[in-house]
């Protein structure tokens, strides 16, 4: 087991199978992944990313926007593999000494798409509730796909990420 499996920048999911598995099971499950891709300025369709190149349908793949909705300059992309974008620069959030400051990178975006996920499973929608429950591997990709099929059209994410969008916020 190779530190470089483990890593989130630059791994080739030919390297981690069980790994990329995992997301699968998962999945049928009705888990709905969402990972951050690299925080370095890469594309990982060229390069590889763990897990964000995992070639599985129930991850969400998320790279990082700045405040003026480009992508920020360190975050990688990838047209096959890396979803859409959220905003991950500047974002406001609470630090670890009890207040609250800037934080940039992949890591702050991939939560809002987390959060999005949340607010689809938590609505008030019996016909999704009724499939989480007979169908739990149909609810998550439904979900993505409601997720992905509603994003903000981003000019800046055309070709670099397979929505050409960013998560509507």
């Amino acid at each position: 087991w190779s530190s470089d499996v483990c890593s989130s920048d630059l791994g080739n999911p030919d390297d981690a199978p069980i790994w990329c598995a995992t997301l699968d099971t998962l999945g049928q499950a009705g888990v709905l992944s969402v990972a951050a891709t690299a925080n370095i300025p890469v594309n990982v369709d060229e390069v590889g990313d763990l897990p964000t190149s995992c070639p599985s349908d129930y991850m969400i793949a998320v790279t990082s926007l700045d405040h003026n909705n480009f992508k920020a300059e360190n975050a990688a992309w990838g047209a096959q593999h890396i979803d859409l974008g959220a905003p991950g620069k500047n974002v406001y959030t609470a630090n670890g000494d009890a207040g609250y400051g800037l934080f940039s990178g992949t890591s702050f975006a991939a939560p809002e798409v987390s959060g999005a996920v949340g607010l689809l499973y938590s609505a008030s929608c019996p016909n999704l509730i009724a499939l989480a429950k007979s169908e739990p591997a149909a609810a998550a990709a439904l979900v993505k796909d409601i997720i992905l099929q509603s994003v903000a059209p981003n000019a800046d994410l055309t070709n670099r990420t397979l929505s050409n969008g960013a998560l509507q916020l």
